[in-house]
C-alpha cells in the first residue's frame, strides 16, 4: 500500500507501507525517482541514488518512510487531498519500479 497522506499542519506527502517496504526488500532505499503517466494515471517510484532528480527518502522514528510531494503533486497536476486515501502497490521488474494506479 502506498498513501497520500495530509497532515494539517504541513504539506502532503507520499508515505510506503511498511508491508510494501518489506515485500518489495527496499529497507534501504533512501532516495527515489517519482513519475506519473497522465494517460494511465499510474505512479512509478523508482529506488534510487543520490541523484539530481531523486527526492529523500524521510524515515521517522515512528510510523512509514515519506516523500514529501506537495511540488511533485503540483508539477504533475495530480490533485491535493484533504486526507489519507492509500492505493494498492505492485512491483514492476521491468522498470524496477513500485507501481500504483491512481484511478
Amino acid at each position: 500500500m502506498v498513501s497520500w497522506d495530509h497532515d494539517p499542519a504541513g504539506p502532503p506527502y507520499l508515505s510506503i507501507h511498511k508491508a510494501t517496504i518489506e515485500q518489495f526488500r527496499l529497507e534501504e532505499m533512501n532516495f527515489v525517482v517519482l513519475s506519473y503517466d497522465a494517460e494511465n494515471s499510474v505512479l512509478s517510484i523508482k529506488p534510487s541514488g543520490e541523484e539530481e532528480s531523486a527526492l529523500p527518502v524521510i524515515k521517522p522514528v515512528s510510523g512509514p518512510p515519506v516523500i514529501e510531494s506537495e511540488d511533485l503533486l503540483d508539477e504533475l497536476g495530480i490533485e491535493h487531498y484533504k486526507k489519507s486515501k492509500s492505493y494498492s502497490a505492485e512491483w514492476d521488474e521491468a522498470s524496477k519500479a513500485i507501481v500504483v494506479e491512481l484511478a
